[in-house]
């Protein structure tokens, strides 16, 4: 999907990338992610006592 050498989405890309992980995008699809948001890098904060 983007540059492999764009270091600034290495860990979004182990979830997103490649067609293994059509899963995933379709997931991210339905609540709303387009082409877009898959070429900038994703994050997120664990809340505490969320698990």
């Amino acid at each position: 999907m983007t540059d492999p050498n764009n270091n600034s989405r290495r860990h979004s890309a182990k979830v997103v990338d490649g067609p293994g992980k059509a899963a995933s995008r379709a997931m991210l699809r339905a609540v709303g992610f387009n082409d877009a948001d898959f070429k900038s890098p994703r994050w997120a904060l664990p809340l505490p006592g969320a698990w």
